[in-house]
């Protein structure tokens, strides 16, 4: 896990633009590319970067259609409303430590494209269109193409 103490405190007057804004916003970590589900509800992907460490890593997350059913819109609510940010942070928290960290791209793409790792994601196609991308793109930068 990953020490959140010296983050930025989310504003309680403004609830950040996304899953990424938030994730991206003072943790250190770079969202380099990802691929959500294109429906009213389902599943993130995303190739991350810590600078603090130098690791790449892959981040998985759900979300719904309305602050019932996605964590991010009720914590979006709670700011808005009350400016409670209690949630937000827990969630911010929550979506770092869940990403799989590992010491290269190659690495993370093994990961994800590992069939036990799959299995646990939806079927729509996301994770393995991110995959391809980021194959796609890794091979052209070790072949000196940018």
């Amino acid at each position: 896990m990953r020490d959140s103490s010296g983050w930025p405190e989310i504003d309680p007057n403004n609830c950040p633009g996304s899953y990424y804004e938030l994730i991206g916003n003072g943790t250190g970590i770079k969202i380099l590319d990802s691929e959500d589900d294109r429906d009213y509800q389902g599943d993130s992907f995303a190739l991350v970067f810590d600078a603090e460490s130098a690791r790449y890593g892959w981040l998985t997350f759900g979300w719904g259609s309305c602050s019932w059913c996605d964590a991010f819109q009720s914590a979006c609510d709670d700011v808005m409303f009350s400016g409670d940010v209690t949630e937000m942070t827990k969630l911010r928290k929550s979506l770092v430590d869940r990403i799989e960290w590992r010491g290269s791209i190659a690495d993370v793409v093994a990961y994800a494209s590992d069939a036990e790792a799959v299995r646990h994601w939806s079927d729509s196609g996301s994770a393995q269109t991110l995959i391809g991308r980021i194959r796609s793109r890794h091979s052209a930068v070790e072949d000196g193409g940018q």
